[in-house]
């Protein structure tokens, strides 16, 4: 209504300007141009402009906003098998098939593995999970989820001749970082990893990226044995792993991989009988080195 008023006064007196003009002409004896009609549009074209301009501000503040909170991508000179990512100031690295169609290996950290002869592994695709890595320093890939595991092996891994892997933002030489996409599930995205609350869950995910037709578990037994909780000698100041921590917060989200590596077609062995992962084929250690 006041914009009503308003554009009614505004008419009103360019009419009593022209009037006042047109006086002005006939004592001048110029002839009367009347342009009443071409002022107000010239009015009403005015305010659509401002409009369109108001819109046209507000779609490039969304249009930031949405530039600000998507990644950017920008390719790097980097091995053909990683390409870099910017996000928010964090290198994200894209996991390339580079084992299409083979058996991979994972080494979890259960007590099962103890006393086991890691030269076996030699010639096969192998994930060093963690501490892994000190053990056998041969393997293809090392994985870590918890930041501390860089604290405490920084040399080793910072020595590692293989590909280093993490969904952590850590600084080191030739460190992968993915992008930590949740808990359960496979991600299918290269970028990211779902972790399930442990790092040999995380490995597997890798391991599809890496594109592994068959998946084999090493020491993935969620469980510990009387006094052991590792086959190493575990980790400096942490305390023992509760069976309520397996049972509760790591366990239930393997029966989530059963349906999307089904669905991909990629096999997975549990290489140890008394494993509490209850959802994988299993067979012995020597059963699984066959493949």
């Amino acid at each position: 209504m006041i914009k009503k008023v308003q554009k009614k006064m505004m008419i009103k007196n360019i009419n009593v300007k022209n009037k006042n003009r047109r006086v002005r002409m006939i004592q001048n004896n110029q002839p009367e141009k009347s342009n009443t009609n071409q002022t107000v549009n010239s009015i009403v074209n005015n305010e659509n402009l401002q409009k369109n301009d108001d819109v046209i501000k507000r779609k490039n503040v969304q249009k930031r906003i949405r530039i600000n909170t998507l990644p950017s991508i920008e390719k790097s000179l980097v091995p053909n098998h990683i390409q870099k990512t910017i996000n928010n100031n964090i290198n994200y690295s894209s996991v390339k098939p580079i084992f299409k169609g083979e058996t991979i290996y994972l080494i979890g950290g259960g007590p099962s593995l103890a006393g086991f002869n890691f030269k076996l592994l030699n010639n096969k695709k192998v994930i060093a999970i963690n501490k892994a890595i000190l053990y056998y320093p041969k393997a293809d890939v090392m994985y870590w989820t918890d930041t501390r595991v860089y604290n405490w092996f920084k040399k080793e891994i910072d020595e590692f001749s293989g590909l280093k892997y993490t969904i952590r933002n850590v600084s080191g030489p030739n460190i992968n970082i993915l992008r930590n996409t949740g808990k359960g599930g496979i991600e299918i995205n290269a970028e990211g990893l779902r972790h399930g609350n442990n790092s040999g869950f995380a490995a597997i995910n890798l391991a599809v990226h890496l594109g592994a037709s068959r998946i084999v578990l090493l020491g993935y037994d969620m469980a510990t044995t009387g006094k052991m909780t590792h086959w190493h000698n575990g980790y400096n100041n942490v305390n023992r792993t509760k069976e309520s921590i397996y049972t509760n917060n790591m366990l239930p989200y393997f029966q989530t991989l059963v349906e999307p590596l089904q669905s991909l077609g990629i096999e997975i062995i549990n290489a140890n009988p008394n494993s509490e992962i209850k959802c994988f084929k299993k067979v012995s250690i020597d059963h699984a080195l066959k493949y």
